[in-house]
């Protein structure tokens, strides 16, 4: 049985790999003319909000995998450019929901087209079989941990 030592080589050059392809990711969104303009948290957001409608702010806290706090930071940013606006849960006044505005909606749209029209352009160096081995590996990798977009 190999030790964990033998995979080291292997684990850093993919841990390295997994680095540059998100940023050839994040750098192929920005770069795309017409992508409405913002981080890949704030998109992600706005697609989670559009999924999943009126998620909880802790919800969104625990799909970013970012702290509470973090996430009313961002979810203010999102209020005061009238993406989204906080709704109070009907039955638990407690809880603060989120839903997306038209302006919000447009904005995923044009999003989620101009992310399409890249990760296309960024995946076209694989051909179909490959395409559809990597994912198949990314899949267990992640193994049901995340949810699906």
């Amino acid at each position: 049985m190999p030790r964990m030592a033998d995979h080291k080589p292997d684990i850093a050059k993919l841990t390295s790999l997994a680095f540059m392809l998100g940023r050839l990711v994040r750098e192929g969104l920005r770069a795309k003319r017409g992508t409405p303009s913002g981080s890949l948290l704030r998109f992600e957001v706005l697609y989670y909000a559009k999924s999943h409608p009126k998620p909880m702010m802790l919800d969104i806290a625990r799909y970013l995998c970012v702290t509470p706090p973090a996430t009313t930071l961002l979810i203010d940013s999102l209020v005061k450019e009238k993406l989204i606006v906080r709704i109070l849960d009907e039955h638990d006044r407690r809880i603060v929901r989120i839903d997306l505005t038209r302006k919000g909606d447009r904005f995923i749209a044009r999003g989620i087209q101009g992310k399409e029209d890249s990760l296309k352009k960024l995946f076209s160096v694989l051909n179909g079989e490959e395409r559809a081995r990597m994912a198949a590996l990314l899949e267990k990798i992640i193994g049901g941990k995340t949810e699906n977009h």
